[in-house]
C-alpha cells in the first residue's frame, strides 16, 4: 500500500508543471479536466456580428468600380455645345461684313430703339432684296422709320439710306479691292478667334478626361473629343470660305 501511495505522488509530480501551463482547474487523482473557457452566451454570435458589420463598413466605404469616372469632370455634350456657340458667333459676325452683292442676311445683326426698348431689326421691318445692289427696308410702323435710319446709318457698314414713306431703299456699293482685301482679312480673323474658342472647349474637356481613372475610357474620351474638334475647325473653314466667295460676287 505504502509503496502505490508513493508511486501516485511521483506521477502527480512529473503532471504538475504540464498542468500548470495548459490551465488545470482540477487536479487530482482522477483524469483532470481541462478549461475549455467558452465564450459566454451569444459571445460567438456577437463576435460574427461585430465582424461581419466591420467588413461590410470597408467594403460600403470603399469606391466602387467606375464611381470616379460617373463623377469625373468631363461632359462631352458641354464640349460640344461650347464648339456649337463659338460657330454660330462667327456667322453672326461674318453676317456684318458687306460683300458686292445685297443680301437680305446683312442687316440681322442691327438692333433698333423702339418703344422705350432695344429689338432686331427684322422684328421692326422686313428687309428683302431690290436688286444686286439694293435692300428694301418696310417698316412694319410707319412711326419706326427713323429709328430704323438711324440704326443703319450709326453702324459699322457704311450704308445710307433714303426714305421713301414707309420703305428705306438701302444701296450696297460695290467695295473696291482695298475694301475687299480688309474685309478678307476681317475674314481670317474671325475665323481664327472661332477656332481658338474651339480649342479652348477641347482643353476644358480634356482636362476633364484626365479625372476618369480608367486610361482605356481616357483615350476612348480623347479620341471622341479630338473628333469632335476636327469636325467644327472644318465647319469653320468651311463658313470663312463661302463668306470669301460673297466678297467677288458681284
Amino acid at each position: 500500500m505504502l509503496r502505490t501511495l508513493l508511486r501516485q505522488q511521483s506521477r502527480l509530480a512529473t503532471l504538475g508543471p504540464l498542468c500548470n501551463r495548459f490551465s488545470v482547474i482540477e487536479v487530482s487523482c482522477s483524469p483532470p479536466v481541462w478549461s475549455t473557457e467558452l465564450p459566454q452566451a451569444g459571445g460567438w454570435d456577437s463576435l460574427q456580428r461585430a465582424t461581419f458589420a466591420k467588413a461590410s463598413k470597408k467594403k460600403k466605404d470603399a469606391p466602387a468600380a467606375g464611381a470616379n469616372a460617373s463623377n469625373a469632370n468631363y461632359d462631352a455634350s458641354q464640349a460640344s455645345s461650347d464648339m456649337s456657340r463659338a460657330v454660330e458667333y462667327l456667322e453672326q459676325e461674318l453676317a456684318n461684313v458687306r460683300t458686292g452683292r445685297a443680301s437680305p442676311g446683312l442687316l440681322d445683326s442691327l438692333k433698333v430703339q423702339v418703344y422705350g426698348q432695344k429689338m432686331p431689326l427684322r422684328s421692326a421691318a422686313n428687309v428683302s432684296v431690290r436688286d444686286a445692289q439694293t435692300l428694301l427696308v418696310t417698316a412694319f410702323d410707319s412711326s419706326t422709320v427713323p429709328a430704323i435710319e438711324k440704326a443703319i446709318t450709326s453702324s459699322s457698314l457704311n450704308l445710307n439710306p433714303r426714305t421713301e414713306g414707309q420703305e428705306l431703299v438701302v444701296p450696297v456699293p460695290r467695295p473696291t479691292k482695298e475694301t475687299l482685301a480688309a474685309m478678307a482679312k476681317l475674314i481670317g480673323q474671325a475665323g481664327e478667334a472661332a477656332k481658338v474658342k474651339v480649342r479652348q472647349a477641347r482643353k476644358s474637356a480634356v482636362d476633364g478626361i484626365k479625372t476618369i481613372p480608367s486610361e482605356d475610357e481616357q483615350k476612348r474620351a480623347e479620341k471622341h473629343v479630338q473628333n469632335m474638334t476636327n469636325q467644327f475647325v472644318t465647319s469653320i473653314e468651311k463658313v470663312c470660305s463661302a463668306k470669301e466667295k460673297e466678297l467677288h460676287v458681284l
